[in-house]
């Protein structure tokens, strides 16, 4: 459609307007690649799920989109080796457990909504390993894989050798020391040492 129509029918008003109703960027990306439909057919069924969404909406509420982000660039830095750190793998849960929600609203409304929301994927098992291993944003459990288990627990027990073998330096050499205990400054095992 040429743009002296779209000036005419202020379709770039239309867009902003539904705009601040987009819950996520994608949506607003697509509402900026929307295009005035001039085939009959194709208005006749966008305006068919129309009236579903405020059929479903009226019926069931807002549909549960509460997480909703562009997944692209996470899946394609995956799918090269990359490696995601928590924070992502606990926003993927989260968009996985929306896409499910979704799927589930989607069952309770009309047809035309239904085939749509179907196509959605249920990840149930993938929510559940990301919420197994990812306590939050900056911490991995320790279970998260045997060869992680196997590391803390060996760094663990590395810890409390050098330890003990610090306590009996402060019990054998306690004279030289201007305190009896073992302190830690930035992460590093600490000894006060006479100055003389």
């Amino acid at each position: 459609m040429n743009e002296r129509v779209q000036k005419i029918l202020e379709f770039s008003k239309i867009i902003d307007k539904l705009k601040s109703f987009a819950v996520s960027e994608p949506g607003r990306q697509r509402l900026d690649e929307m295009e005035i439909l001039t085939r009959l057919d194709r208005c006749a069924a966008s305006l068919n799920g129309t009236a579903a969404a405020k059929d479903a909406i009226e019926r069931l509420g807002n549909p549960p989109l509460h997480h909703v982000f562009e997944t692209t660039p996470l899946m394609t830095f995956a799918e090269k080796g990359g490696v995601l750190d928590p924070e992502d793998l606990l926003n993927v849960a989260d968009f996985a457990r929306s896409s499910a929600d979704m799927h589930a609203y989607g069952e309770e409304t009309d047809p035309v909504l239904r085939d749509d929301t179907a196509r959605l994927p249920v990840l149930g098992t993938l929510v559940h390993a990301i919420e197994r291993a990812i306590l939050s944003p900056t911490e991995i459990a320790d279970d998260a894989s045997p060869e992680l288990l196997r590391i803390r627990r060996e760094k663990a027990n590395k810890e409390r050798e050098v330890r003990t073998k610090l306590d009996d330096i402060v019990r054998r050499d306690g004279t030289l020391l201007t305190d009896a205990y073992v302190t830690m400054r930035e992460d590093r095992y600490v000894l006060p040492v006479r100055a003389e």
